[in-house]
């Protein structure tokens, strides 16, 4: 709030956000299932709360895709590896970036900012200093599955991570009118109703 108690507009160019480009080539999923692994965790999250964030955020995406997600172990390939590593940060004008996708020759690595707070929020949450790995996952899976950045603040994939508060408790986010009509867009027989 600013001094006289009015609501000061937010600067979004000193917010968190999602370190791919905005301007991406959007393409399907080419397979029914996605492997997916972990190389490490964050340091003040237990391997169990980090799954527990992460297979939330997979719960979402299986709602309203047709994409199964199969977790592997470290040994083997996968479609996409989480890791928690240190983001490279640059003079760009625009907010820290506390995730980015990396391709690499076997499959994708989503990183987490390792530099970042990690947490698994709960509604009772109330840190401005800490941010919400299922929603960050929810917003890299998206990117995943063929989904670019949107123009729309409310929807998880824009790239601004706007971590919605009220009374100063946290509130879980979860897919937008708008992510949901581009899900029907590439993966529709999800919803297609069958004729008698």
């Amino acid at each position: 709030m600013g001094v006289d108690g009015s609501i000061e507009p937010i600067d979004e160019s000193k917010l968190a956000r999602c370190a791919n480009g905005d301007e991406m080539e959007g393409v399907k999923f080419p397979k029914d299932t996605l492997a997916y692994k972990f190389q490490s965790n964050p340091e003040n999250l237990s391997e169990n709360e980090m799954r527990e964030a992460i297979v939330a955020a997979f719960r979402v995406w299986t709602s309203v895709t047709t994409i199964g997600f199969l977790e592997v172990s470290r040994g083997e390939e996968a479609d996409v590896t989480f890791d928690f590593s240190t983001i490279t940060q640059t003079d760009d004008g625009m907010g820290p970036k506390v995730v980015q996708t990396i391709n690499s020759g076997n499959g994708k690595i989503i990183v987490f900012n390792s530099d970042t707070k990690w947490i698994n929020a709960t509604p009772e949450e109330n840190s401005t200093k800490t941010f919400d790995l299922r929603f960050a996952a929810l917003h890299a899976i998206g990117h995943e599955l063929g989904f670019d950045h949107s123009p729309y603040s409310r929807s998880v994939m824009y790239p601004i991570f706007l971590q919605k508060r009220s009374s100063l408790n946290y509130e879980q986010r979860d897919l937008d009118e708008f992510d949901v009509e581009n899900a029907k867009k590439f993966y529709g027989s999800m919803y297609e109703t069958v004729e008698e």
